[in-house]
Order: structure tokens, then sequence, then C-alpha cells
């Protein structure tokens, strides 16, 4: 199965360690660090340049930067249809 993240972007379900909302990042500091650490190692996508940033999809080998809330994405997720 698969999970539309937006745009052109689609990764397999089963690859996806975690959906967090961005704000999440602002509220703790190991956030800011892992996700600095993985920018600096070009493991970090973004989806789309002109929408804002609202979740970060951690899967086994990228993390993805998605203009898509976190609600709506975790509702795919659980989507058995997609």
């Amino acid at each position: 199965m698969f999970l539309h993240l937006g745009e052109n972007e689609i990764i397999f379900k089963n690859s996806v360690l975690g959906i967090f909302n961005i704000g999440t990042l602002s509220n703790s500091k190991i956030n800011k660090e892992f996700l600095e650490v993985a920018n600096s190692e070009k493991k970090v996508i973004q989806i789309g340049s002109k929408e804002k940033i609202k979740t970060f999809v951690v899967t086994d080998d990228k993390i993805y930067l998605s203009p898509i809330s976190s609600l709506t994405l975790q509702k795919r997720f659980n989507n058995n249809n997609l």
C-alpha cells in the first residue's frame, strides 16, 4: 500500500516509522537536532516549495517535509483502500 504525501510524492506505507506535526520541532530540542543531522546527511526531502510545511514523516531511510496536515496523513495511512 502507498501513502500520498503531497504533490507527486508517494511512499510505501510499510516504510513509515512516524508522522509528526511540525509544531513538535519547536517544543523539542532532540527533534530539532534529529532533523538537522538528517538534513546534513541529505536525507530530508521537502515536498513543494511554495506551501507551508505542516508535517514531517519519518521513514526507514528519509524524512519528508509535507504541506499536508499530520491528521490528514494519519487518516490516509489508516485507510486500507489506498
